[in-house]
């Protein structure tokens, strides 16, 4: 299967992988990014996380991860391929047997979910779960 970085299923824009590439994996270089987006911003980054991590959930990445991976280890390591990426995304997209090589280089630390709701909350004292809205 061929797919064009440019052209994903869910249509992930560009700005979202700008903003993860600025942000190095770190998740304090993270949130001063988000914290300068207006509201509108914050919620597209937010929705785009989660039509990235809906997008590479598929049964041949789950399967890439091998027998008896609960949901929330499935969950941790999408998560932390988005936060790897655009580059790093696609090629696991493409190929998510790749994944079975790169689990050891995984590390909690580089996983940048859930910044864009504590941005959130800090900044308009509400919750971005209520606004962001996963692809249906």
């Amino acid at each position: 299967m061929e797919i064009n970085k440019n052209e994903s299923m869910y249509n992930i824009s560009e700005k979202f992988w700008n903003i993860l590439d600025k942000a190095e994996k770190n998740q304090e270089k993270l949130y001063q990014l988000l914290y300068a987006l207006e509201r509108e911003e914050l919620i597209n980054f937010e929705s785009d996380f989660l039509k990235a991590r809906m997008q590479i959930c598929s049964q041949r990445f789950e399967d890439s991860l091998g027998r008896g991976r609960s949901e929330d280890t499935i969950l941790d390591v999408s998560e932390w391929v988005i936060s790897r990426g655009k580059d790093y995304y696609f090629k696991i997209l493409k190929t998510p047997e790749l994944i079975a090589q790169d689990l050891q280089l995984y590390s909690e630390a580089e996983v940048v979910t859930g910044v864009a709701g504590e941005v959130f909350e800090d900044k308009f004292d509400d919750e971005i779960r209520y606004y962001a809205k996963p692809p249906v």
